[in-house]
């Protein structure tokens, strides 16, 4: 018999039959959680007991269900999944690692990981994805602070993870699990070769406590150069454009600064945060928006400055942005199509 701090006491305004036969029927193998804050699995043989059609009935179905906190076990029960998770107070730091990945050529790699990720009550980033080729190790710490604070880490076979929609007294914070890309239906697979790129970008970027930098694979870039002498406007606008004369105009609002980071809060955003940041590559200085209400943007995606101007004021249309800056003297010579 379950505890009383396992059940739904009250009926939850979200039920979460839909989202565990979806997570079923993807492979996945769901588990109820308690309500009492503490994350923790409400059944003791989690780790063994394969789930079925009628568990997730008896469990989630219903005005008045069981229990209201679902999540999945990662690992070989599921299917080989592991999750990726940057804690809350550092999910800013993506933006970091993904100017990392572009700089070695892994960036559409990274991008992978936007086909399942979720938001946690906290801020942090779930990033899901299953792994082929090799079993699926036990949770694995990536990347700690200078104090020894947790800023990344894996969950793998013997963890689990609690997804969305689940909410209420799940946290302590009463804030629900949000699905904020994809799904388990388009979640990613990566071999073992990617899954340590991915990995060790992050330890590069993120652990202080990394006895020297990770070695990442690079993979070399494809990129159209300009006709010899040349310089195109949408590289000469990223040179010279400054980030606050592209949003400040378009009702971004400057939050903070944190040496070269520049936090950014989206126009008509009424709560305290930032929604993007800038600042984090010198030589590559790209917006990365975590929010997903700032439209033209999408959240989880770096942007160059032309790509910004191009998405705010042409819908897009690189070449009317680039034909744009060159009326208003960016670049040299003829044009030379797309930038």
């Amino acid at each position: 018999m379950s505890n009383a701090d396992d059940l739904a006491s009250v009926p939850g305004p979200v039920s979460l039959y839909p989202a565990a036969r979806e997570l079923h029927r993807a492979g996945l193998n769901v588990i109820p959680v308690r309500c009492n804050g503490s994350k923790a699995p409400a059944l003791k043989a989690w780790q063994r007991r394969r789930t079925t059609p009628a568990d997730l009935a008896a469990w989630f179905a219903g005005p008045r269900p069981r229990y209201a906190a679902l999540g999945v076990a990662t690992g070989e029960l599921s299917g080989g999944l592991e999750l990726l998770e940057i804690e809350g107070p550092h999910a800013h730091r993506l933006a970091e690692v993904y100017a990392t990945a572009e700089a070695g050529g892994h960036l559409p790699l990274l991008r992978r990981l936007n086909g399942w990720a979720e938001l946690s009550p906290s801020g942090g980033w779930h990033l899901l994805y299953r792994v082929t080729g090799v079993p699926v190790p036990g949770n694995t710490v990536l990347a700690r602070a200078e104090g020894g604070g947790l800023i990344a880490e894996t969950r793998g076979t013997g963890g689990q993870v609690i997804l969305a929609p689940t909410g209420g007294t799940a946290h302590p914070s009463g804030r629900p699990w949000e699905r904020m890309t994809g799904g388990p239906g388009t979640a990613p697979t990566l071999t073992e070769r990617e899954r340590g790129i991915v990995h060790a970008l992050f330890r590069t970027v993120l652990d202080a406590h990394r006895p020297r930098p990770a070695e990442v694979p690079r993979t070399p870039a494809s990129v159209r150069p300009a006709p010899a002498g040349q310089l195109r406007p949408g590289d000469d606008f990223n040179a010279r454009a400054d980030w606050g004369d592209i949003l400040i105009p378009v009702g971004w609002q400057l939050f903070s600064t944190h040496g070269r980071e520049r936090r950014w809060s989206r126009p008509g955003k009424r709560s305290l945060g930032h929604s993007a940041t800038t600042g984090h590559a010198a030589g590559a200085d790209r917006l990365f928006v975590f929010s997903t209400s700032a439209a033209p943007f999408e959240p989880g995606q770096p942007y160059s400055k032309f790509q910004a101007h191009a998405l705010l004021h042409y819908a897009g249309d690189y070449r009317a942005a680039a034909a744009d800056l060159r009326a208003r003297g960016y670049g040299g010579g003829p044009a030379a199509g797309r930038c």
